[in-house]
């Protein structure tokens, strides 16, 4: 399967907070010139793992918190079977930023929210934590396969808003859930969803911080998956995001099955 990735502080803010995993790839605190592009075997025996996470705003640290989650998923994934196991490591990155704001008090409330996909003896486990998204493409249809924690999505559940208000409302970075450190001992709210090998088949999986899907229309980011090319894609995405603004650090992944 191919693979591409970005990342990039976007126009506005001073540091990146966003990082990516790819297996044993981690990029932090880095601004890509463009997307990369890898080929990556989809091997039954081996584990997996494609993650974004977006450092908390606003908070001490959401750098440093988004690569001390990411390393420690990049330490531990070959231990992830299955939901319960992905559960552990979840909260093994936790304890990772409890032990962290213990030394380092400072830094109380630093986080980071997650999204991400874990592929292993071929199971195909999605995942996130707070409001970074998943997206999957196929047969020309586009859906959103992650879940929102977030004021936003309560109300959008709730029938006050819609889809499309979600990304301007002005409560629209109120998260409900994250993996902090705030010295309490579980993560609020977990989203895992498991799926069979032939739902991602001739697809493609989007993995993105909202500082792409708020710069981009649902309709905008089908558009952008629509073509086969996986270059022109990525390509789509990373240029919307900049036209369109760039507020926020802009990270995705982007996964052609």
């Amino acid at each position: 399967m191919l693979v591409s990735y970005f990342t990039h502080t976007g126009k506005v803010r001073k540091n990146n907070e966003d990082a990516i995993l790819i297996n044993n790839i981690l990029i932090a605190q880095k601004d890509m010139n463009d997307y990369e592009l890898i080929e990556v075997a989809l091997n039954s025996n081996q584990s997996m793992i494609f993650a974004v996470v977006d450092g908390m705003g606003g908070h001490s640290k959401g750098e440093v918190a988004s690569f001390l989650v990411l390393d420690y998923l990049r330490k531990n994934f070959q231990k992830i079977e299955h939901k319960k196991s992905l559960i552990d490591i979840l909260q093994g990155a936790k304890n990772t930023l409890n032990q962290y704001v213990k030394e380092n008090p400072t830094a109380y409330g630093m986080g980071t929210v997650i999204a991400g996909m874990m592929i292993s003896s071929g199971n195909f486990i999605i995942f996130n934590v707070g409001d970074a998204r998943i997206y999957h493409h196929k047969n020309h249809f586009t859906k959103r396969i992650s879940k929102d924690h977030s004021v936003v999505e309560e109300l959008k559940d709730r029938g006050f808003i819609t889809e499309e208000e979600v990304r301007t409302h002005h409560q629209k970075h109120i998260i409900t859930s994250s993996i902090s450190g705030d010295r309490e001992e579980i993560i609020p709210m977990i989203f895992i969803k498991e799926f069979n090998e032939e739902f991602f088949q001739d697809s493609k999986v989007l993995i993105c911080s909202d500082g792409l899907w708020e710069m981009l229309t649902e309709q905008e980011i089908h558009l952008c998956l629509e073509q086969s090319d996986l270059k022109i894609n990525s390509y789509c995405l990373k240029n919307k995001a900049f036209l369109n603004g760039a507020f926020d650090n802009i990270s995705f992944i982007l996964i052609q099955f």
